[in-house]
Parts: C-alpha cells; sequence; structure tokens
C-alpha cells in the first residue's frame, strides 16, 4: 500500500507568468547587497503586462458564431411568420452582433495601444489633438501610418476600415434613443428597428474580418528601422495565428481578407501565404 503524498503547498511569493505576457525588470528592480553578517542579499522585482488583442478578437469570434447560428433560423421563421420566434432571433442576433463588433473594436484599440509604446507622435500633434478632439480612428490610423509599412494605395483602405469599426463601436457605446424611420431589414424586406439592421450577423463578419485581416497584416510588415516594434511584431504574430485558424475553420468558411490591404507590403515579398486565399 502506498504512502499517501502530502498535500501540495501553493508558493506564497513569485511572480506567475503565462503565455503572451511581457516580462520585464523595472529601473532599479533588481538590487545585490552583502548584509551585516557578510552575506550577499539579492532582490528583483518583475514588473508584467499582457497584451490582450487577441483575446478580445477571440471574443468576437465567439460571438460571431454565435449571431451566425441565430441569423440561420430567421429565415425560416419569417417565412413561417412565427412572430415570438422572429423577435427572439432578431433580439438573440443584435444582441451577439452587437458584442462581436465590440469586442473587434476593442481588439483595434488594444493594438493601437501596445504600437503605440513605439511609435513616436511629434508633441505638437498630440497637442493638436487634444485641442481639435481628433477622432480616434484618425488616431490610430496615424500611429498605423508611422509604424507599419503600408503602399499608397492601401493607405485610403485602411483609414475607411478604421473609420467602420469606430463608427459601429460608438453607435453601440453611445446609443441614440430618440425615434427614428425604420430602415428596411435586408433579408425581411420590412422595416424594423435600425439596430436590428445595423448589428446583425453580416456587418458582424465583415468588421470582425477587416479587424482581424488589418492586425494580422500589420504584424508582417513592421517598420525596418523600428527595432522596437519589429520585435513587439515578432512576439505577437504567433498568438494571432490560432485565431486565423479559427476564422478559417469555423461555420463561417471565409478566408481571411486580404483583398481589402492588397498592397500593403511595399517591399517586393507578397503577403505570407499562411492566410492568403
Amino acid at each position: 500500500m502506498s504512502e499517501e503524498q502530502p498535500p501540495l503547498t501553493p508558493p506564497t511569493h513569485g511572480v506567475f507568468i503565462s503565455k503572451g505576457m511581457r516580462v520585464g525588470v523595472p529601473e532599479g528592480g533588481l538590487t545585490i547587497s552583502i548584509d551585516g553578517s557578510g552575506e550577499p542579499n539579492a532582490q528583483l522585482v518583475l514588473y508584467a503586462a499582457l497584451d490582450v488583442t487577441p483575446h478580445w478578437l477571440g471574443i468576437a469570434l465567439s460571438h460571431l458564431q454565435v449571431a451566425e447560428q441565430e441569423h440561420q433560423k430567421l429565415a425560416p421563421a419569417w417565412q413561417q411568420q412565427e412572430n415570438e420566434e422572429i423577435v427572439r432571433v432578431l433580439e438573440a442576433e443584435f444582441i451577439a452582433s452587437m458584442q462581436a463588433m465590440m469586442a473587434a473594436a476593442i481588439g483595434i484599440d488594444a493594438f493601437y495601444a501596445a504600437v503605440k509604446e513605439h511609435v513616436t507622435i511629434p508633441a505638437a500633434m498630440l497637442q493638436a489633438w487634444r485641442d481639435k478632439g481628433t477622432a480616434r480612428h484618425k488616431q490610430v490610423y496615424e500611429v498605423l501610418r508611422r509604424g507599419f509599412k503600408i503602399g499608397k494605395g492601401a493607405l485610403p483602405k485602411v483609414r475607411e476600415a478604421l473609420k467602420e469599426i469606430y463608427r459601429f463601436r460608438d453607435l453601440a457605446v453611445h446609443p441614440d434613443p430618440n425615434l427614428a424611420q425604420p430602415p428596411i431589414h435586408p433579408d425581411l424586406g420590412v422595416g424594423t428597428e435600425w439596430r436590428f439592421v445595423y448589428f446583425r450577423f453580416d456587418n458582424a463578419k465583415a468588421l470582425v474580418n477587416a479587424s482581424l485581416s488589418l492586425i494580422v497584416q500589420f504584424l508582417d510588415v513592421p517598420n525596418d528601422k523600428n527595432k522596437d516594434l519589429k520585435r513587439y511584431a515578432e512576439e505577437a504574430s504567433p498568438l494571432m495565428q490560432p485565431l486565423v485558424h479559427q476564422w478559417e475553420t469555423s461555420t463561417v468558411r471565409c478566408i481571411l481578407d486580404r483583398i481589402l490591404l492588397r498592397r500593403i507590403v511595399t517591399s517586393r515579398a507578397s503577403p505570407r501565404s499562411r492566410v492568403a486565399a
């Protein structure tokens, strides 16, 4: 009969590190000294940071799958004129789509925050942004434009994609309570509350695709002169690949859209085939 093993004792000090974390030693975080008895004494302070970009995009994909599942129930319910089911499906698709769009937009914002640490923006421009209340998507665009090698032909596409991502984010976080003329729902052919039209599966799919596509492609082309940003891109890119695989093998069955930024790479090298159609 084997002896009973003593229970494990969880550690009461140190730092637990998980995948995707950056770890660093702050200034003065490592000290080595000799105490009064002549014994050496060393102390190490670690700081940690987690890039939440892939986490938010993962949340977006999860909600997008729910939106698709509900969307597939809408046409049958409409054909049968099952009013209670129509209402339930419209609301469920709207909720899941809105959450997918919000999560994708936050993913873009998290990516912007990580990149901004390694991109220098002139003080005068920062002050102008504060004074003029420059729109968020314009600030994000400028940081990404400076940090990555974007072809001139792709710049308008990047700007428009960011503008749309943040437009839908703002519609969600700043809801308008006023009465408005109901737009026509493209799947029903009748008017309905505008949120059921804006926050539906097709729009969520396009926005999540654009967010994931932008980030994956940017990570491929950091500015060669920016060593810190190149290091960040090399570390972050592998964390995005499970999301790319999830996107391309999910029920959405859509190859990640590289057409949006076909001319993003300014060098002669073509985009890596791992996410190419």
